[in-house]
This record gives C-alpha cells, sequence and structure tokens, in this order.
C-alpha cells in the first residue's frame, strides 16, 4: 500500500479540530442568511409626482427584477414554505461537509473481525480485548491462506484466563490487568481458548510473540507509526483514556463523529478530569484497533469495542491512543475448516519459522 503521498499531510502532533462543528456551524450561519431572506418585508409601492405634476405609481421590486424574471421567481418558489428551502440549505450543507470529510487514505480488517466479544465481568476490559485480538490475528493469517470465511474458531469468554489472573494478582476488579501481562499469561496457557470448531480445529488459539509501543517512547505513536503499524501487522490492542461523552460514539449511528477526551496523553490533565467527573466515570480502557482512514490530513483509528453485544465500533483521533501491542500469533495446521490434518505451514504476515 502506497502511503508516502497522503501521511505527508498528516499533522502528527497538532491538536484536532472537529470538523462536523465547523460544517454545521457554518450550515447554521446560511440558514439564518436564508431565513432572513424569506421573511424580509417587501419594499411597498410609493405614488410619486411626476414633473408635469402627474402622480405615478413607483414599485421598488419592479425596478429591481422585469416581469419575465419575477414571473419565474413566483413559479420557483409557489408553495415553498420556510422549512422547505431550509430542508434544501441543509442537504447542500451536508454536501459540503462529505466534501470536507473525503477520505484520502483508509485501510481495515473488519472482514476479519467475526462477531465482538463483551465484556461480562466489569473491569476486564484488557483481558476481553486482548482475547478477541488474538483470534483475529489468527483469523487474518489463516484466511489470507484458505480464503474468507474459512476460519472455523471464535474465542471464548476469558473466564479461566481471568480465574488464573486473579490468583497470580495480574488482574483486580478495581485496577483492571496490564496487556501485556495478560498476553504472558495467555502463552503461558498456550494460547486463547476457542468455543468451536470442527475436529481437528484447535482448542486453543496459541500466541507466538507481542510488542509493546508508547506515545512517549521509542519513535512513539505518531500517525504515520500508527498506520503503518495497522499497514503490516493489523489489528492490534489499544489503550486510551475515556471520558462521560466516550460512550456517545458509535460509528453504526454516525460515521463521521470521532472520539477526543480533551485530555489525551497529559497526566495533569486526566487526573484533573477524575476529581471532576469522578473515578467511576473515566479511566484508560483497552480495545481493538482494526482500521484507519486519513480525512482532510487527520489519521482517525477504528476501534472495536467490548461494550456491547456489538461493540460497538467507533471512531477515536489517532492521539487519543497511551500505548499499543501488536501481536504475532503461532501457526496452524493448515484446513482445519475441512476437518484436515497436514504438516505445520508458515504464517505470511507474522513470518513464524517453525524450529
Amino acid at each position: 500500500m502506497e502511503l508516502e503521498s497522503t501521511r505527508a499531510q498528516c499533522p502528527h502532533v497538532s491538536p484536532f479540530r472537529p470538523k462536523e462543528q465547523q460544517a454545521y456551524a457554518g450550515e447554521n450561519e446560511e440558514l439564518g442568511q436564508i431565513g432572513a431572506m424569506v421573511s424580509e418585508p417587501k419594499a411597498q409601492p410609493q405614488l410619486v409626482e411626476g414633473p408635469g405634476g402627474e402622480i405615478e405609481v413607483q414599485d421598488p421590486a419592479g425596478e429591481e427584477q422585469d416581469p419575465a424574471e419575477e414571473d419565474d421567481d413566483d413559479e420557483q418558489y409557489a408553495g415553498v414554505s420556510l422549512t422547505t428551502l431550509m430542508e434544501e440549505k441543509r442537504w447542500e450543507a451536508a454536501l459540503r461537509r462529505l466534501e470536507r470529510m473525503q477520505v484520502t487514505q483508509q485501510n481495515s480488517f473488519k472482514d476479519f473481525l467475526g462477531s465482538a466479544l463483551q465484556q461480562t465481568v466489569a473491569g476486564t476490559c484488557a483481558l476481553v480485548s486482548t482475547t478477541k485480538c488474538v483470534e483475529v490475528q489468527h483469523r487474518w493469517e489463516y484466511e489470507a491462506l484458505h480464503g474468507t470465511s474459512t476460519f472455523p474458531c471464535n474465542a471464548a469468554a476469558p473466564r479461566k484466563l481471568r480465574k488464573a489472573c486473579l490468583r497470580k494478582n495480574i488482574w483486580t476488579p478495581q485496577k483492571g490487568a496490564d496487556i501485556g501481562d495478560v498476553l504472558n499469561k495467555i502463552q503461558e496457557q498456550g494460547g486463547v481458548r476457542t468455543t468451536n470448531g470442527p475436529t481437528p480445529a484447535p482448542s486453543l488459539l496459541p500466541v507466538h510473540s507481542w510488542q509493546h509501543h508508547r506515545w512517549d517512547r521509542g519513535g512513539g505513536l505518531t500517525a504515520d507509526r500508527i498506520a503503518d503499524l495497522l499497514d503490516t501487522r493489523g489489528p492490534f490492542v489499544g489503550v486510551l483514556w475515556v471520558c462521560p461523552w466516550y460512550a456517545l460514539f458509535d460509528s453504526a449511528e454516525d460515521w463521521d463523529l470521532v472520539y477526543q477526551s480533551g485530555c489525551a496523553r497529559d497526566e495533569m490533565h486526566q487526573f484533573l478530569s477524575v476529581d471532576c467527573f469522578g473515578e467511576n466515570n473515566l479511566g484508560l480502557h483497552s480495545v481493538v484497533c482494526f482500521g484507519y482512514r486519513v480525512c482532510d490530513g487527520e489519521l482517525h483509528v477504528l476501534i472495536l469495542d467490548n461494550h456491547k453485544p456489538t461493540g460497538p465500533e467507533r471512531w477515536i483521533h489517532f492521539s487519543e491512543l497511551e500505548e499499543v501491542f501488536t501481536i504475532s500469533v503461532k501457526l496452524m495446521n493448515p484446513l482445519i475448516h475441512q476437518g484436515q490434518g497436514g504438516s505445520p505451514i508458515r504464517y505470511p504476515q507474522s513470518r513464524y519459522e517453525t524450529e
């Protein structure tokens, strides 16, 4: 995928500017002008004394427009209400908004998501998102070789993983868990447990390795870096700061809305936000990141959440990601979707070599 031409337009550290608010502001101004134009009282005819003392009637509207044009306007607006005129202007404003939101670059792994995995126990977002991401990685690797919808496995709810993490104090209901510790525990257990699949489909989805990336370490998490990680390593687990208005964002309801907390990557502002809204209403949250788009030079990341049976999917600004964890999965035998065994194969994306 050629990225350089469009990535050069991505501002890596510039603050997010909500395009939709600018669009609506312009729309409201134009609607006000239309309303004033339609409701403006027409100039009344005046009686004027001519040079010879005769009385003439002057119509200011008639001086500005010839009768033919006036008839055309009357026919055009006959029976048209102010509401209808405003609806027409709103449609024009919506078209202008779409132009401003024009996507110049995008990538998505939605075809490999499967069904969303919902939290059944509060505070388990780290366990659920990590489990789901391992499943998505295996589906991507497998179906890249065998075709769409051939991967027969789905990740099970991480109940045994949760109990194991609780025993080792990796996870607590109050503090949650660190993604890296969860991934280590998954490797220790042999992989992510599955719910279904015909024999000899595996009951575990192994993890080969994982890598941690933070916004303030190494190469950071710039727009270019995040897009490159998605392009080359596929879906990954992302951690972001969520505020009370986070739940209002759902790409199924509004594809254009992009979440921004206002205190991303800023510990002081995050501390103050807890003081303002309470610790039960906000905090760090982990999700699966599986796509992106570049709109007017801004990078937006598409995530799969774990709050509802549908996820839901949300758009967030790239700068909301505090840290991400890329995952490389172990190979499995081929053709498990047909109930056949075979020699181990090498997944092309993770480039995992058999020992």
